[in-house]
């Protein structure tokens, strides 16, 4: 399964200013929601991660992060042990949440410079976690716990990335240098620029097929989604989306479609076979951030300006719930560990 990692969040390309959000003091858990598994945790512009239990599509609880914070980006590791949290205040904090205890269990700095962490991307096999520090134009790792690696500076222009995602065998690292026109991959191994892949301008969010084959990038000029081969990274196709601000994207298990949420209140669903727009899924307000299930059943979309989630059944091709939650709903991960 492959989740959107973006920075589409913070600068989408249409370049809209982030809201300021709520603060939600959410419900406790019931012993029922809190045997059941897996959880959606969704971000906020501010201080709340909300807790969705995804069995009875309901919020069973919240995580309160330090007063002030303004989370981008959320992951939650392959173990489902924890998830990550990028605050893009100056303080330039990536945080630790344990998915047990429902607690930061640590809070590191993006830089030794005021940063600004954006989005973040786990390598499936655990070992590094890649955070991207708009004030730099880099892409950072950390170890598993959270020690700083490497940094990987991407933009000439210090602005960036947008967005990041990782092959399934951890290998390279995809990041969208955002105001410039080309997708970035790094050797993991090596911490080194490998290429650079001319796609268009006002790249942002991307999502690497299951199978890993290829990377699809949402591209603003021409609105577009690019296909790029991870074997050659070179271009492999190109597929034109009409209308609207393209914003989030994910490809669920058997890679023949990408689910790409779009500013005019939709979901676009894309055949990555015959390489054409198929269905157009109503939501709610300005959709960013989106999430497949592991039943492959549903993806949960966050409405940014209608403050929910659509329940998005993928064979109906259409909204069957809707749920509640704080103000600005930006990101959503999926874990399967369930917080006691």
């Amino acid at each position: 399964m492959t989740f959107l990692l973006s920075l589409g969040s913070m600068f989408p390309i249409n370049a809209r200013l982030l809201k300021a959000s709520g603060v939600f003091f959410g419900a406790l858990f019931t012993a029922q929601s809190a045997a059941s598994e897996p959880f959606a945790y969704v971000v906020h512009e501010n201080e709340t991660i909300t807790i969705v239990d995804v069995a009875s599509h309901q919020v069973v609880g919240n995580v309160k992060l330090a007063a002030g914070s303004r989370v981008i980006n959320i992951a939650a590791s392959p173990d489902g042990k924890s998830i990550w949290v990028s605050d893009g205040r100056l303080l330039g904090r990536v945080s630790i949440v344990d998915t047990g205890t429902r607690k930061v269990v640590r809070d590191m700095d993006i830089s030794i410079d005021a940063g600004m962490p954006g989005a973040i991307a786990m390598a499936p096999d655990g070992e590094n976690i890649y955070v991207a520090d708009w004030e730099s134009g880099s892409v950072v790792a950390f170890d598993r716990v959270g020690n700083r690696r490497q940094a990987v500076q991407i933009s000439d222009e210090k602005r960036g990335p947008c967005g990041i995602a990782v092959t399934p065998d951890s290998k390279f690292v995809y990041a969208t240098d955002c105001f410039s026109d080309a997708v970035v991959v790094i050797n993991a191994a090596t911490s080194e620029i490998a290429t650079r892949i001319v796609v268009g301008q006002h790249t942002d969010a991307l999502a690497v097929a299951p199978d890993g084959a290829h990377v699809y990038v949402l591209v603003g000029t021409p609105r577009s989604l690019t296909a790029i081969k991870t074997a050659d990274h070179r271009t492999a196709a190109i597929i034109a989306i009409p209308d609207g601000t393209l914003s989030g994207i994910a490809i669920p298990a058997d890679g023949k479609q990408a689910l790409v949420t779009d500013g005019d209140a939709s979901l676009k669903v894309i055949d990555l076979v015959t390489k054409t727009a198929t269905a157009r899924v109503g939501l709610g307000k300005e959709p960013i951030g989106i999430a497949i299930l592991p039943d492959q059943k549903f993806a949960y979309v966050a409405n940014s300006r209608s403050d929910n989630i659509s329940v998005v059944d993928l064979d109906k091709k259409a909204v069957v719930a809707t749920i509640p939650v704080p103000k600005g709903p930006r990101q959503i991960a999926i874990s399967g560990k369930s917080p006691n």
